[in-house]
């Protein structure tokens, strides 16, 4: 999952958590089979910092479901489908899917419960905003980064605004994305260029 973290931002944090719990579960998942909480406490810290974690506590779960269950290889290094024990191996993978995945479920429903106690977001964890990272990335005046002004006026002077009803602020949201969207060819070029100026070569983050 490095392959996944082509530059220095929260994305290594993430791929180091999907990492560790990946290992977890894989490497304990027989003798140690109740540690698998702690892997999905793991994905689960992970999924908060890059949502797709999500995939390998699937992948996992239906990797222990199934494969138990799916007998030892033959001579000729294929598995026997049938086995009388085979039910057995199921049960016994459901048991450890269940636990993996209780563990990471809980561990993002207490994070997204935490951000909104926190008041940072009330939609908790969840995007309750996907046209954002569209917005704020075709800001031409920001070089298509964070912008403070985007982030004061349309993410909390519209979308977490109370006073604003729900139809005005889609309608809103939509004629700024539609407007930012509007570029000459030129324009579009030029903003690539910058975005990818910031992203891979303005800095040299391998350097402490």
């Amino acid at each position: 999952s490095w392959s996944l973290s082509t530059v220095l931002t929260n994305q290594f944090m993430g791929a180091a958590l999907l990492d560790a719990g990946l290992a977890v579960c894989l490497l304990l998942r027989d003798r140690r089979w109740y540690l698998l909480p702690f892997g999905g406490v793991l994905l689960g810290l992970s999924n908060a910092i890059r949502s797709d974690a999500v995939l390998a506590a699937i992948a996992v779960s239906l990797a222990f479901l199934f494969i138990p269950a799916a007998g030892e290889r033959n001579e000729k290094g294929i598995r026997g489908i049938y086995r009388p024990d085979a039910s057995k191996g199921f049960a016994a993978g459901m048991g450890k899917a269940g636990l993996l995945f209780a563990a990471y479920a809980g561990t993002g429903l207490l994070l997204s419960w935490a951000v909104v106690t926190s008041g940072i977001n009330p939609a908790g964890l969840g995007n309750s905003f996907p046209a954002w990272k569209l917005i704020a990335g075709l800001n031409e005046g920001s070089g298509g980064q964070y912008s403070q002004e985007d982030n004061d006026t349309i993410f909390f002077g519209i979308h977490l605004n109370p006073d604003v009803q729900p139809e005005e602020k889609a309608a809103r949201e939509t004629a700024i994305l539609k407007e930012r969207l509007h570029k000459t060819p030129t324009a579009w070029l030029s903003l690539f260029a910058v975005k990818a100026d910031r992203m891979w070569t303005m800095r040299d983050d391998l350097h402490w």
